[in-house]
């Protein structure tokens, strides 16, 4: 995965598990992936040193990846919304088959 993915894939991660981790954690991880920071700016705003962001940074995607790994939020939004979208796109024959599918994945998990 190039950088620019592994950036955006970090920043939806972010999003979705942001609730779960430390509000320094928040605040740092924010700082540098939604307000463009670079590390030494986030340093200075929370006032410990660069090699302190960086691997609050590291173990904090880290942590966000491993959250992703065991409840599949991204992965069901991923793949239910697509299937959301197209119900109001399809006939109602296809729609009752469009709900029984998002069922599934709801009830199943991933």
């Amino acid at each position: 995965m190039n950088s620019i993915n592994r950036y955006t894939e970090t920043g939806r991660l972010l999003e979705k598990y942001g609730a779960l981790l430390t509000y320094h954690q928040l605040q740092v991880m924010e700082q540098y992936y939604f307000y463009d920071l670079t590390m030494a700016e986030v340093a200075e705003e929370q006032k410990i040193s660069r090699s302190a962001v960086s691997e609050i940074i590291k173990l904090t995607t880290e942590k966000l990846v491993e959250y992703e790994e065991k409840l599949h939020l991204l992965q069901l939004e991923m793949e239910i919304l697509p299937l959301l979208e197209s119900l109001a796109l399809n006939s109602q024959s296809d729609k009752q088959d469009i709900i029984n599918r998002i069922k599934e994945r709801v009830k199943h998990g991933i």
